[in-house]
């Protein structure tokens, strides 16, 4: 807090307390369950992990609440502010072009007067990196992170004259916009990947039907669930991997799925990879950070070794592509989340880095899907669709070209992505230099 109260009393322009530029008190969210959203006509409830590090919502459809309550519908302008967790002081800022939503309890409603600051300047506020350090010193850190309302409503705002408001808005929206662009142009490479298997493989894959009630309802001999699951979307559909030019193997027959890993030969205090859900990037498909633990810390844990492919079963995640080889683990082991399906090639019929390919595919994981099991919200997918899914086995040297296009296309997003991180870096940093001056 020291820190930020100088970098505050340097301010260029009057500071005001957050609680004296708003219209009417912050308000908690709704305590409701959420389910999946079928489209863009339901009402989104959004939840801290529906918005990314710089006050995005994510991608997709996200989930509705099974009751919507109009007190907390959000409107134009809106900011909500993350309470707890390592998400505290998470923000973002509702626009009508986002579609109607409400708000989780977890999240806190913050509605500024126009007439005392523009709400967009007090949104970039709070992505500078001077309320960052601010959010790091007000937080509790007794048990889980915590802010209140009434610490955020204590909070301090340099306020310049709405020009200068308006300015730094523009300025900033100039900013995102190059921001975006710059991560569009990434996710077209990494989307391009899927084509690209698709086209080099041979497969070809049937359109994706629509959810109707005629393409729900389907026909099943009994013979075909006997000692299986009866529930009816695993036997939907047929899907595969299954090529037109390849020979194609259940994936279990040239894999092991959730293999049994020893640490034998080590002692409890050495060192394994330690892999949380959180290390996994689910745009990249890597492990962004891969730090040690004693051995002796396992328990608990799923345990894997170099090059075992790791794939997240519990949904969001495996929806949303968490998934990576690992590699790197000191003393060639591991051990990570219990969430994780753990994938491991043998007898040297497939590379890891291919396996993890295919099961990065758009179409993969959404035809998981209908492996769920367990109840909504802690849904995971039983390891039953990996072993008998079929995937081509093309030779190692058409595997390795494979692999190193791939490579080369997530190598070449990977560094439009840290361009666009610095850019905009660089212009929080030139608005915090126009509001503190010197001490910025």
């Amino acid at each position: 807090m020291v820190r930020f109260s100088r970098l505050a009393s340097h301010a260029n322009y009057p500071l005001a307390r957050v609680a004296n530029l708003l219209r009417r008190r912050p308000q908690y969210g709704a305590n409701e369950r959420g389910i999946d959203r079928e489209s863009t006509e339901e009402i989104r409830y959004i939840r801290i992990t529906d918005v990314d590090s710089v006050g995005r919502l994510v991608p997709g459809l996200g989930a509705t609440a099974e009751t919507i309550d109009d007190r907390y519908l959000l409107n134009d302008g809106d900011i909500l502010l993350a309470r707890s967790g390592n998400t505290a002081g998470k923000s973002y800022m509702y626009s009508v072009e986002d579609g109607p939503a409400i708000f989780a309890g977890y999240m806190i409603r913050f509605c500024f007067d126009p007439a005392k600051i523009i709400p967009a300047f007090a949104f970039i506020y709070t992505q500078l990196p001077v309320y960052h350090l601010w959010v790091h010193a007000t937080r509790r850190l007794t048990g889980q992170p915590n802010i209140n309302a009434e610490e955020y409503r204590s909070l301090t705002i340099p306020v310049p004259p709405e020009t200068v408001q308006a300015q730094i808005v523009a300025n900033y929206s100039k900013a995102m916009q190059a921001y975006n662009a710059r991560l569009a142009q990434a996710a077209a490479l990494l989307a391009s990947i899927d084509d690209y298997l698709l086209s080099e493989l041979g497969i070809t894959l049937p359109p994706e039907a629509e959810n109707t009630l005629e393409n729900r309802t389907f026909c099943v001999s009994s013979h075909e669930l006997g000692g299986w699951r009866f529930d009816p979307p695993v036997h939907q559909s047929d899907f595969s991997l299954q090529s037109d030019t390849i020979e194609s193997v259940p994936l279990g027959q040239v894999c092991h799925v959730n293999p049994r890993t020893s640490f034998s030969g080590l002692h409890k205090n050495d060192l394994a990879g330690f892999v949380p859900m959180d290390a996994i990037s689910d745009r990249l498909g890597i492990v962004e950070y891969l730090p040690d633990r004693p051995i002796d810390e396992c328990v608990g844990y799923t345990f894997f070794r170099d090059q075992d492919v790791l794939w997240a079963k519990i949904t969001p995640c495996m929806e949303n592509g968490k998934s990576a080889v690992a590699n790197g683990l000191t003393n060639g082991v591991g051990f990570g989340s219990t969430e994780f399906h753990v994938i491991r090639p043998r007898g040297g019929a497939v590379m890891s880095e291919y396996i993890h390919a295919l099961l990065r595919m758009g179409r993969v994981r959404r035809e998981a899907k209908r492996f769920f099991t367990g109840s909504s919200g802690h849904r995971r997918v039983d390891d039953a669709f990996l072993r008998k899914l079929l995937i081509p086995v093309p030779p190692e040297d058409v595997q390795t070209r494979l692999v190193e296009e791939i490579c080369n296309k997530r190598e070449q997003a990977i560094d439009l992505e840290t361009q666009a991180t610095a850019e905009l870096e660089e212009a929080k940093r030139q608005i915090e230099a126009i509001l503190l001056g010197g001490a910025a």
